[in-house]
């Protein structure tokens, strides 16, 4: 795994900071949602953080918890009309991507569960 994640960065292809900040992402974001590896069926989780009642669920990145309105960089919308932050949402990519999960799923966990 790390001779062709090499071969990437050393192409040009992703640089080391898109590896670290891929790393991190998906840590804090693992952390949020305790996801255990190869776990498929659990209970839904809930989320005891409370959210100022002038910020919308649905305007924050729930990869890195900030604001999307004012985020400087683009989002990326899924199908399932979740939307994220796009350098988050690559992130979380990369990590599933080098952890040998299946990738272009929803990063929200109820979400994904109801694709199975």
């Amino acid at each position: 795994m790390v001779v062709p994640l090499l071969r990437l960065i050393i192409t040009g292809v992703i640089t080391v900071a898109t590896v670290v900040i891929a790393s991190e992402g998906y840590r804090q974001w693992r952390q949020r949602n305790q996801e255990t590896p190869h776990r498929r069926h659990s209970s839904p989780r809930r989320n005891n953080q409370v959210r100022p009642v002038t910020e919308s669920v649905q305007n924050v990145c729930t990869i890195c918890d900030e604001s999307l309105t004012t985020s400087n960089g683009s989002t990326t919308t899924l199908l399932c009309r979740h939307t994220f932050h796009s350098k988050c949402y690559e992130a979380f990519t990369i990590m599933r991507r080098m952890n040998h999960q299946i990738e272009g799923v929803c990063p929200i966990l109820k979400c994904r569960e109801a694709n199975f």
